[in-house]
């Protein structure tokens, strides 16, 4: 039966552990009184509890130690209401989800996360994030940056301890030791284990002019963190064609959307949400990205699924970034044609069809109690399910368990989790920012993709070149497609491979 846990209860590269093995752990949340007024702390905070409260069966409690007379300085989020201070916005949003249960007193927990820069924290883990670098560390003092508004470092420091969290319960520490401190920051890509310099601390002022493709996890985060950014505005119009809308299993990384939303349509509802404060106008259409009726002049793309990427991809808009994730890594890609940059189809084939004879073969060959299952999950007669898996039958219910045997949507889920969606999320509304900027370090045609692993998050992440795909047939250089696409490239600035370690300082 679906869960909100079932997304992140599949395991990877057999390294995840089994889900019945674990013991979930109880986490204490402690945000300090002479931080809690923060912006970056209460940024911070909502993006730790946010994710924490989704890990069912990962985590088993959560204890909030939380200041009642703070003021929030930001917006949180829509899920987080829209009165009261920092830690009735928190127990708010902690019960629109309803899933980990919290509470707001001071009990040590198995893990102990302080948010904010201070002195070491010998039994615990120290989250700080601010501006445009967020992480964390273990046993040693974090020095305070710069004070900014901005939700990208912090939304990154989150991630990064949260994932540090569900390593502990369900990841082979012989294989992967707990991190003692890592940190990235989104403006030039860099890891290491100190916090990282660079950037504006604040958002002069920038105009959107956006399509969001997908508003699912990635999306999600994209869309809610765009919302919070001081100096931002303009339009967005967010796309997505999911005709079975929020269901249980999204709630354990669609970071926007709470119980009250199971069962309604994605774009249009978080155009809802979202409309209510800031400054951006968002539009919504609740279909595929090529039935929308209007030019593309800048697309990001958060969809999930191959053939998406190619919609997006064939109408060859001027600007194209995309976000993503695969097992433990979050990833951004500039998609540019210029210097041989890959577009939204490289490396991303259309998914295969599972032949029908395959099916039937499958079906065949469950027991009695999976077959009358699947006929169940879809509402087919099991005599006509058999007949179907026996002669190829069409034109009676049997056929229906054709859908049941490919999974949920008609294909097979993968592993998910919200931390790794936090950070693609970021990673792409960062992106746009950079690129709205006009800043210095934005990703490159050749460097045209940065990652954030969880593995090892102080090891092997940023900034990597990534070339076209020689075996796309998208993007073929003299193809009139590619030819259009250079055509309309060809007025916007070509961002420099080398990213300046002193730019926006």
């Amino acid at each position: 039966m679906d869960a909100v846990s079932s997304r992140h209860e599949i395991d990877v590269r057999g390294v995840v552990g089994p889900m019945d093995s674990a013991t979930p752990v109880a986490v204490s949340l402690e945000i300090p009184a002479d931080v809690a007024g923060s912006p970056a702390v209460q940024h911070t905070a909502w993006a730790l509890l946010n994710m924490l409260v989704r890990l069912d069966r990962v985590v088993s409690a959560v204890s909030v130690a939380c200041p009642s007379d703070v003021h929030l300085r930001v917006r949180l989020s829509p899920l987080a209401g829209d009165a009261g201070g920092l830690r009735d916005r928190l127990r708010h949003g902690a019960a629109a989800l309803n899933v980990v249960p919290v509470d707001f007193g001071h009990h040590r927990g198995d893990v102990r996360l302080v948010v904010g820069s201070g002195g070491a924290v010998s039994d615990g883990v120290r989250v700080y994030g601010e501006g445009w670098c967020g992480g964390f560390a273990r046993d040693r003092a974090v020095a305070a940056a710069p004070s900014s508004t901005l939700p990208f470092g912090p939304y990154i420091a989150a991630a990064m301890a949260v994932g540090e969290v569900f390593k502990l319960v369900h990841i082979d520490p012989a294989k992967y030791p707990p991190t003692a401190a890592a940190f990235y920051t989104l403006w030039s890509h860099q890891s290491d284990t100190t916090f990282i310099q660079g950037g504006h601390a604040a958002i002069p002022s920038i105009v959107l002019d956006e399509t969001l493709a997908g508003v699912g996890a990635v999306g999600c985060i994209c869309a809610n963190l765009l919302w919070a950014t001081d100096g931002v505005s303009g339009r967005v119009l967010l796309v997505d064609g999911d005709e079975e809308g929020v269901d249980i299993t999204n709630l354990n990384r669609y970071m926007l959307f709470g119980r009250a939303h199971l069962g309604m349509p994605k774009a249009s509802t978080a155009r809802d949400l979202l409309n209510g404060a800031g400054s951006i106008a968002w539009d919504a259409h609740d279909g595929p990205i090529e039935s929308t009726g209007r030019p593309h002049r800048r697309i990001l793309c958060a969809v999930d699924t191959n053939p998406s990427r190619l919609a997006v991809q064939s109408l060859w808009p001027e600007s194209l970034l995309m976000g993503s994730t695969k097992e433990l890594r979050a990833e951004v890609v500039r998609c540019d044609p210029r210097m041989g940059g890959p577009c939204a189809r490289c490396y991303n084939p259309p998914d295969t069809t599972t032949p029908d004879d395959e099916l039937r073969r499958r079906f065949r060959e469950a027991t009695p109690d999976e077959q009358r299952h699947l006929a169940e999950e879809v509402g087919a007669d099991l005599e006509d399910a058999v007949a179907w898996a026996d002669t190829g039958e069409c034109g009676t219910t049997g056929e229906r368990v054709r859908g049941a045997l490919l999974g949920p949507r008609g294909r097979t889920e993968t592993f998910s989790a919200p931390f790794v969606s936090c950070a693609a999320g970021t990673m792409l509304a960062a992106e746009v920012v950079k690129e709205h900027l006009s800043a210095p370090v934005p990703l490159s045609p050749s460097v045209a993709r940065a990652l954030l692993q969880f593995w090892r998050p102080d090891l092997s992440s940023g900034a990597k070149p990534y070339l076209r795909d020689p075996r796309c047939p998208t993007c073929i250089p003299e193809c009139e497609a590619g030819v259009i696409w250079r055509e309309r490239t060809a007025a916007r600035p070509l961002r420099s491979d080398a990213p300046r370690e002193d730019a926006g300082q």
